[in-house]
């Protein structure tokens, strides 16, 4: 019985480990997208990421109705970014 529980602990962390991973990945290549497509701008720009494992899906929240436009606009150029960073989301919500 104590195995099967430490073997569920271990799950859970491990699981755990690679989410904040995947949060520092996306987190760092957001940055650098922002960099590479707004220049200067980019340190201006306000946002908050939140990442959900459990549906795979990305909704970055900015304080400004013209910056959450312009990523929209720019949507098909960070899927391609995250990609070739080798970072797969199933959906990239902006708001």
């Amino acid at each position: 019985m104590f195995k099967s529980v430490n073997s569920l602990i271990n799950k859970k962390y491990n699981r755990i480990l690679k989410v904040e991973n995947k949060n520092s990945n996306i987190e760092n290549y957001f940055k650098k997208f922002l960099e590479e497509q707004f220049n200067k701008l980019a340190a201006r720009i306000s946002y908050s990421l939140v990442y959900d494992d459990k549906k795979d899906t990305l909704i970055i929240k900015t304080k400004t109705k013209i910056v959450a436009n312009e990523l929209s606009l720019r949507t098909s150029d960070l899927i391609k970014f995250f990609r070739s960073n080798s970072i797969k989301l199933g959906r990239i919500v902006i708001q």
